[in-house]
């Protein structure tokens, strides 16, 4: 009997002692974070969430030297992540107590082609192609057909040629 009354006086140390570090585990990603940074480093901004919260940044090749402005008051975790990460173009993470930050990947390159024919389907040679709001560009060969690498996959095209 001594040690089932010792077993259960165990158990119900642990529980109470555990229990607290449950409930604060669940509610971490709610704690406010109030930030002020103006013309502020990455890292101190990173310092600065760090102080305030539990999790700790792991980076993996984001330049901290980066500066950033930026004033919430009482946000969550997701909301400044959000909020510093998104305009700077930085992915992140939250697995556990950790937030990974990782620059984002380059964009596949597009690349637009075609022919251009006149109204008769005949090909148009030495027609200009052309980015729409900007200087690159390229002009049709012989056979009417052009290739140009553009900004984006949402890139518009200008085609001119004289007496067209």
């Amino acid at each position: 009997m001594n040690k089932k009354a010792n077993l259960y006086g165990l158990l119900c140390f642990l529980t109470v002692i555990l229990l607290p570090f449950n409930a604060y585990a669940g509610k971490q990603d709610n704690l406010p974070i109030t930030l002020k940074l103006e013309n502020a480093t990455l890292a101190t901004a990173i310092d600065k969430i760090e102080a305030q919260s539990p999790y700790l940044f792991m980076n993996s090749g984001v330049d901290l030297g980066r500066t950033v402005s930026l004033t919430l008051t009482d946000k969550t975790i997701h909301e400044v992540c959000t909020a510093l990460f998104t305009p700077i173009e930085i992915d992140w993470q939250i697995e556990g107590h950790h937030i990974y930050i990782s620059n984002r990947p380059e964009p596949e390159p597009v690349v637009i082609s075609g022919t251009v024919l006149d109204p008769a389907g005949l090909p148009v040679p030495g027609a200009a192609i052309m980015e729409t709001g900007t200087s690159n560009g390229t002009t049709t060969g012989l056979d009417g057909r052009f290739t140009l690498p553009v900004s984006s996959d949402k890139a518009t095209i200008e085609v001119t040629s004289l007496g067209y």
